[in-house]
């Protein structure tokens, strides 16, 4: 019994190549970080913590709380008035909303996405 020879399937298709190439693999190296790098990192996230811990206290404030409330009751307003139509209303509204999230973004508080109207304003709010 004669032994057959086994031809790869680039042979068989006539795109066998001719150089064999070699896959390099190198190794990792772990760079250090200088004390600099470290302390400067280190810094950013005291920095972090700091300001967390200030929308914390703010978040704590009767004033604040409150306001929040009624961004979040003026954001479900635009709903309804979005679903009803009401473009009037949801200019007013909007308008009522930008100078309370602008106050409450400057004080660090990270306030919710909401669909605010676009286009121009009604004839009455102008």
């Amino acid at each position: 019994m004669a032994k057959r020879k086994q031809v790869s399937n680039s042979a068989r298709k006539g795109t066998a190549t001719t150089s064999k190439k070699t896959a390099t693999t190198r190794k990792k190296t772990a760079t250090r970080r200088t004390a600099q790098e470290m302390i400067s990192e280190l810094q950013a996230k005291i920095r972090d913590v700091k300001a967390r811990e200030k929308v914390r206290e703010l978040r704590r404030s009767p004033s604040i709380s409150k306001t929040v409330n009624v961004l979040r009751g003026i954001d479900q307003a635009l709903e309804f008035a979005a679903k009803e139509g009401n473009t009037t209303l949801r200019h007013a509204l909007a308008g009522a909303r930008r100078p309370l999230g602008d106050y409450l973004t400057s004080q660090g508080l990270k306030l919710p996405k909401v669909k605010l109207p676009r286009g121009r304003k009604p004839a009455i709010l102008r």
